[in-house]
């Protein structure tokens, strides 16, 4: 319910429907890979770091927390050390 309720409120509020989620807590298990689906998501953010292989599961990527109090010095240094 959830996930189907965001979407359309994003979809109202934005104009288009949103195609990626962030899953709570960065967990993410087969129940809610199967739920985002059905609801039209096409990926999502879940648990681990780095940088994304050609086989990674779309529905769980990896996620980078980018924080707005970052200069534009520590973004960079933070997505060159991820992306290595």
């Amino acid at each position: 319910e959830e996930l189907l309720r965001s979407k359309v409120a994003l979809e109202t509020w934005l104009g288009s429907a949103p195609t990626s989620f962030a899953a709570p807590f960065s967990i993410v298990d087969g129940r809610l890979k199967s739920l985002a689906q059905e609801c039209g998501y096409q990926i999502g953010f879940g648990d681990g770091t780095g940088a994304v292989g050609l086989g990674a599961d779309s529905l769980n990527l990896p996620r980078i927390e980018i924080r707005g109090d970052w200069t534009l010095d520590v973004f960079a240094k933070v997505m060159n050390g991820q992306l290595q």
